[in-house]
């Protein structure tokens, strides 16, 4: 059996919200190395090294639980393991106003195909399989500041 990948506007969900963590669209798109490692590999050493050799995308949107990613150079039958479960990516996230880079490690939950330029172009709803509890506090306080600054500028306006 093979997974699908949605077309774009395809993915159209009406209920409520399910995430466990806020989202948030940061007001710059966030750069992400991403590495395709198996499964069975779990562990913080398979997140070491994901800026050799990897892919570079970039997430318009990240929470605590996960993020959303414009992946490119994942092949078709990556994707499929990806979707599957047999394999996750390796990230490796720089959040605006951080001096590190956090890393975890994430499965794919869905993708939509992109048609870019007949390349191999997807866009990923991932969810954190391994993360340091520190990284993603930093996340969530991350969209909790952003949040209260949008607050804070609409109330002034």
């Amino acid at each position: 059996m093979e997974a699908k990948v949605m077309g774009k506007g395809e993915r159209q969900y009406e209920g409520p919200e399910r995430r466990q963590y806020v989202r948030l669209r940061p007001s710059a798109s966030m750069d992400v190395y991403y590495s395709v490692v198996p499964a069975a590999g779990k562990g913080k050493a398979a997140w070491r090294g994901t800026d050799r050799g990897a892919g570079k995308g970039h997430s318009p949107s990240v929470g605590g639980g996960g993020l959303f990613v414009h992946l490119t150079k994942v092949a078709p039958d990556q994707l499929q393991d990806l979707l599957h479960g047999k394999k996750h990516l390796a990230l490796r996230i720089q959040l605006p106003g951080e001096d590190r880079p956090m890393e975890a490690l994430a499965r794919v939950m869905w993708a939509e195909g992109e048609d870019e330029a007949g390349g191999n172009a997807y866009g990923c709803g991932l969810s954190f399989v391994e993360i340091y509890e520190e990284d993603r506090d930093s996340i969530t306080n991350y969209v909790i500041d952003s949040h209260l600054a949008d607050a804070e500028r609409e109330a002034r306006s």
